[in-house]
């Protein structure tokens, strides 16, 4: 994440479920996808490093 690397602000979507005893850990969560071999490419399209490997 870009913002990471500047040091910038840091998108957050979760702020209730890890807690670790000590606080709540702040998390950013994605959402699942299931990939089979017939929508990979499809899934994958935005991708630069797993794109290409639907290509071909």
């Amino acid at each position: 994440m870009v913002a990471l690397q500047e040091c910038g602000d840091i998108p957050i979507n979760d702020t209730e479920q890890y807690d670790n005893g000590v606080k709540v850990v702040p998390a950013f969560l994605l959402e699942p996808k299931i990939v089979t071999q017939e929508n990979a490419a499809e899934v994958y399209a935005n991708d630069p490093t797993l794109g290409p490997l639907t290509e071909g």
